[in-house]
């Protein structure tokens, strides 16, 4: 292949990165990785790192790329499928304040403490359709401050109960639900 000419090169001013499998494969930075961006960096452009991963934060993701060598990420630098969802909320419905959170890891709920929603359902995860029925649970008392339904990916100790509330309170035409992505 012929190298992106020097006309090409001059108009740019930033170049956007996805993460997984193209600046690293799992825990190592893909050959040459870190020394092609710094030459970038050097050129004056900026800089931008996604991924659909709905585990990471923008702070989590940028601190992965430093250490494996991309050096100056910074969090604002870095968009996730998780400050993605976040950021629409926030935006698209202000008044949200509460989103009930099924999967997306500690990446999503810290991307929701951000922007002033309170991610709620974690201590659901694993819990049996009993469990739940013993505890009285009722979708018109339990849902009534939440404004969203939030869900990420989850791999292990997902339950019944998760699933059920999700699906209880999305039923209410008045709350949101966002469906944030994550590769698998």
């Amino acid at each position: 292949r012929q190298p992106p000419g020097a006309a090409l090169m001059g108009n740019l001013q930033c170049v956007i990165f996805d993460c997984d499998g193209v600046l690293y494969r799992g825990k190592c930075a893909v050959p040459g990785g870190p020394e092609a961006l710094a030459r970038l960096r050097r050129a004056g452009l900026r800089l931008l790192f996604v991924t659909n991963a709905a585990t990471a934060s923008r702070a989590s993701l940028a601190t992965k790329l430093t250490s494996l060598g991309y050096i100056g990420v910074k969090p604002e630098d870095c968009v996730t499928s998780a400050s993605a969802a976040a950021s629409f909320l926030a935006t698209a419905h202000p008044n949200v304040r509460r989103a009930y959170v099924v999967g997306g890891g500690s990446g999503l709920s810290n991307e929701l403490d951000l922007v002033g929603i309170e991610s709620v359902g974690k201590a659901d995860a694993g819990l049996g359709l009993q469990a739940m029925m013993e505890q009285g649970w009722s979708a018109a008392a339990d849902g009534a401050g939440i404004g969203a339904v939030v869900v990420g990916m989850q791999s292990e100790g997902l339950g019944y109960a998760p699933l059920a509330k999700a699906a209880a309170y999305a039923q209410n035409r008045s709350k949101v639900f966002v469906g944030e992505t994550s590769g698998i």
